[in-house]
């Protein structure tokens, strides 16, 4: 006995109007997502003929120290092939040296911050000091108002007499 298959329609989730702007939405998005790996490819590009040119100007300088002349063509395929890792191990320098040096910049502003930071925690420090003191005196006034025993307070008697 063979079962039988019944097929549904999709469920609309969505009117024709949100279907539109969905639809709408993700072609946006696609053709920016396109535009930006575009962009990234031609600065991928741009860096590596960067990269060609220094090593071609490199090389013609080693090849006229030695007494030849630059050719002009383009590197032989074991010559680009040597090359792939060579560019990539200088995007790779460059990326490290880039890193470094926003490390170093991050270092510095943070050990600055922190010697701040030390500044405005001793004058805290100082000014809490400074709050307490004025609190115990002013304890030690409302005490002595009060009829405290005037023994007790010999010491504090000559701040307030002047």
């Amino acid at each position: 006995a063979e079962l039988a298959t019944l097929e549904f329609p999709p469920k609309k989730l969505f009117g024709n109007k949100d279907e539109r702007v969905i639809a709408e939405r993700r072609s946006h998005l696609e053709k920016a997502l396109e535009k930006d790996r575009e962009r990234l490819e031609h600065e991928i590009q741009q860096l590596k003929q960067k990269i060609c040119e220094v090593d071609g100007v490199q090389k013609g300088h080693h090849r006229t120290l030695e007494g030849k002349a630059p050719s002009p063509s383009l590197p032989s395929s074991t010559e680009k092939s040597h090359l792939v890792p060579l560019m990539d191990a200088r995007i790779n320098a460059y990326i490290e040296e880039e890193v470094q040096r926003r490390l170093q910049d991050l270092h510095r502003v943070i050990s600055e911050d922190a010697d701040a930071s030390a500044d405005v925690v001793k004058d805290n420090e100082k000014l809490h000091n400074g709050t307490i003191q004025r609190k115990l005196k002013y304890e030690r006034m409302v005490s002595r108002s009060l009829g405290a025993n005037p023994d007790d307070l010999k010491d504090e008697h000559f701040e307030f007499e002047v």
